[in-house]
């Protein structure tokens, strides 16, 4: 009996077994036959590709004369040593359906050797004109090239779009005598006039789109310059962003606006950031650089007083050199300046000791030492050294930074503590101009 059930245990194990080896195999096959079903269908993608490349470039070189005239196809296509370079994405953009070319691959521009275009026009008038490469004049953002009547009577114009070129550059910015643009750093790279800052970058080195936000470490130049100031130039990533970063806001030409949930709120301290769209302030800017120039002038005038104590009082060029140029910063030494931040009263007595005073208690001193004045970023910087060590990490002394602006009175304008420890001041003073 015993033999008898455990043969019909092993039996139904074996059922089981099989079971599960037939449905192993059924989904063997199926992977199977889905693999060889992918494989079948990309190559009918293949050919279908191939029949539309081929089909391309027998139209290409329909329009080819003997005399080596290059081909320029709309769309997004660029020529490249006197061949036609197609981007990818013909079917995406509508050019090719079903691997036939549409009709928007049917408009094209033809240039031959001898500085003829024949523009074919959508409705089929071809259009004969002469291209003189110097007739070119700079007006605001777009370079015109004027070409000779067309045989209809018409007068047709090819313009490059001069957004965000440096002035020193705009001469760069010509068609050729193919009335083509030449990338800057590669020549043979050549781009019709419309393609120039068309939001789409056709040139390796970014050249045809200085003025958006297309091509990768690009450069943008603002419209508007301050003078004095250094060319107001901003990254290309920065073109359109919302934010106005031009003082006459030209880099946001597009009416880009940053949405709700980021922008600062009304009443919110806004420092130097204005949201688009952006009012021009390159007024406001020089008005500013007016009044510090005359600023300016009024404190060197005071100046001369500065430097001529500190020559009556160190006759000595090695006493006066702690004290900057010519021993200018002398006077300060014989001051104290006060300010009061929050639950603090800050003094500063410049190369004597810089000290920190609570409603109770005793001062606490934030340095005590000078070193002698430097350069720190165009501004002059005196730093004093040796303060307490109470409450500072690893037991490290306090110091305070004192930075020295131009201003015809001396005042202790503001104090903040940049880093534990540290202390940064600024002081107005005419020893500064």
């Amino acid at each position: 009996m015993s033999t008898v059930i455990l043969l019909n245990k092993m039996q139904a194990l074996c059922k089981r077994k099989y079971k599960t080896l037939a449905l192993l195999a059924i989904v063997v096959c199926l992977f199977y036959m889905l693999q060889c079903l992918s494989v079948f269908r990309l190559g009918e993608l293949s050919d279908a590709r191939a029949r539309a490349w081929g089909q391309i470039n027998h139209k290409a070189s329909s329009y080819q004369d003997d005399d080596d005239q290059h081909i320029l196809l709309k769309g997004r296509n660029r020529i490249v040593d006197g061949e036609v370079r197609m981007n990818d994405g013909l079917e995406e953009a509508g050019l090719i359906k079903n691997g036939v070319e549409s009709e928007k691959l049917n408009s094209h521009f033809q240039v031959s050797n001898q500085n003829k275009a024949n523009v074919k026009e959508g409705d089929g008038t071809i259009v004969e004109t002469k291209i003189d490469a110097g007739a070119t004049n700079l007006k605001d953002n777009v370079l015109q090239v004027q070409n000779e009547k067309s045989k209809t009577g018409g007068i047709k114009n090819f313009s490059i779009n001069m957004r965000g070129v440096h002035a020193k550059d705009k001469h760069l910015y010509i068609l050729g005598e193919d009335g083509l643009f030449a990338c800057l750093s590669d020549k043979k790279t050549r781009i019709p006039a419309e393609q120039v800052n068309d939001d789409f970058c056709d040139c390796l080195d970014g050249s045809d789109e200085p003025g958006t936000s297309a091509c990768p470490h690009g450069s943008f130049h603002c419209s508007s310059q301050v003078p004095g100031l250094p060319p107001q130039s901003v990254s290309s990533s920065k073109v359109n962003d919302g934010i106005c970063d031009c003082c006459d806001g030209s880099d946001e030409w597009g009416g880009v606006l940053l949405p709700d949930s980021i922008r600062i709120k009304e009443g919110e301290k806004l420092g130097a950031v204005f949201h688009a769209p952006c009012s021009d302030k390159c007024k406001f800017i020089v008005d500013v650089q007016r009044k510090k120039q005359m600023t300016r002038e009024r404190g060197q005038k005071l100046q001369r007083d500065y430097i001529r104590q500190a020559f009556r009082d160190l006759p000595q060029p090695a006493q006066r050199k702690k004290y900057g140029p010519d021993g200018v910063f002398y006077p300060l030494s014989k001051q104290c300046f006060s300010l009061r931040e929050k639950a603090y009263t800050y003094q500063v007595c410049p190369f004597s000791k810089v000290e920190q005073r609570a409603q109770a208690g005793n001062p606490t001193n934030l340095g005590r030492n000078a070193k002698p004045v430097v350069m720190d970023e165009g501004q002059q910087l005196l730093v004093m050294v040796d303060g307490d060590t109470k409450l500072c990490p690893f037991g490290r002394a306090r110091r305070s930074k004192i930075y020295l602006i131009c201003d015809v009175e001396e005042i202790l304008l503001k104090v903040s503590e940049s880093e534990l420890c540290e202390y940064t001041f600024t002081l107005s003073t005419p020893a500064a101009c």
